[in-house]
């Protein structure tokens, strides 16, 4: 996919820090039109942080809707077992249910830990709530189906920035374990009304090449897809 000018002035909007001055946020992947996608497949933050100046900002933001160019640029300095598991997990979204999976995190921002972000808040308290705000934009821009949330992090924060207007069915379960075992556990609406599901599972780096520790979880996320 192409990006336009008119879809490329908001990635630019979403990838530059609050002084427009340096390239810190990832938003989201995805391959192709991230307006069809139905799901959203949700981290804590984007990790690790690549290190690329305002005159790849075309290239960067192209590389968003385009994996194999991604890899290409970046896939050296991103290929961690938990983006492993991530891919693999799409891959079989792909196969088995046809879904073309967009990927963000609940803060955008990237860092290479999480005790780093927590440093970036302290530097930078501007560019780190951009990042949550940016996530809220993606959300209401795409509207997914289906949000699958992985790793506790990423339930926690998406707790905090949707309290007002989520439906948490489970709101007393702390333990990713027994939220993954519930399927759908929360759900909330868009301002026009339409609906969002809420998942989580654990953290993708355990998910490995075949995801078998995932199967029942797996088996939820079809059902909830191939219900309506």
């Amino acid at each position: 996919m192409a990006v336009s000018i008119g879809f490329y002035r908001k990635i630019t909007d979403w990838i530059l820090s609050c002084d427009n001055r340096k390239i810190i946020f990832r938003p989201f992947q995805v391959e192709g039109n991230p307006y069809k996608s139905r799901v959203f497949l949700v981290g804590a933050f984007p990790h690790p942080p690549l290190d690329i100046s305002l005159d790849e900002a075309s290239m960067f933001a192209e590389s968003l809707v385009n994996p194999e160019l991604f890899d290409h640029l970046y896939g050296n300095l991103t290929g961690t077992k938990e983006n492993i598991g991530i891919q693999q997990f799409i891959r079989w979204m792909k196969i088995t249910l046809n879904e073309n999976i967009l990927c963000t995190n609940i803060n955008v921002l990237q860092a290479d830990s999480l005790q780093h972000l927590k440093q970036l808040k302290m530097a930078n308290r501007a560019d780190y709530e951009k990042g949550f705000t940016i996530f809220q934009h993606l959300m209401e821009e795409f509207q997914p189906e289906l949000i699958i949330l992985h790793g506790m992090e990423a339930v926690k924060q998406f707790r905090i920035q949707f309290y007002e207007h989520l439906v948490d069915y489970h709101a007393s379960i702390e333990k990713i374990q027994h939220l993954e075992g519930l399927g759908v556990f929360a759900e909330m609406r868009f301002d026009n009304g339409k609906r969002v599901r809420v998942m989580a599972c654990r953290s993708l780096v355990y998910y490995g090449k075949s995801g078998e520790s995932f199967a029942s979880f797996k088996n939820y996320v079809q059902k909830v897809l191939t219900s309506e």
